[in-house]
């Protein structure tokens, strides 16, 4: 996996994501490039804030986020499908990443 990914803010609105204290402002329709795990980290808490806005609750519908984060990272074509992740992998980088945040070990059982 490559060391950053392009975010891309796809709302209609700018959106904050907080990293170690840090609020990191991204403008509406904004792509910019991102350490992969600030990325990651970020395209889960945006594809919150938009399921939410859908009337989606992505705690009881989270298999519905890998569709909003899918819009939220961006692969260039360029890229060889070695370094691509799929939805789920996505989802998974997300969920350690914040794991690790929280202090909190991250397992796959029952997946």
């Amino acid at each position: 996996m490559s060391q950053t990914l392009k975010f891309h803010n796809y709302s209609p609105e700018s959106f904050t994501g907080t990293w170690d204290s840090v609020p990191y402002t991204i403008k509406a329709g904004d792509v910019i490039l991102l350490q992969t795990h600030l990325a990651l980290h970020f395209a889960k808490h945006l594809s919150d804030r938009e399921m939410n806005r859908d009337g989606i609750e992505p705690l009881t519908q989270a298999a519905m986020r890998p569709t909003y984060i899918d819009k939220a990272i961006v692969i260039d074509d360029e890229v060889e499908e070695t370094e691509e992740m799929n939805s789920l992998e996505v989802e998974q980088e997300v969920v350690r990443a914040v794991r690790k945040k929280q202090g909190k070990a991250w397992t796959t059982k029952g997946k």
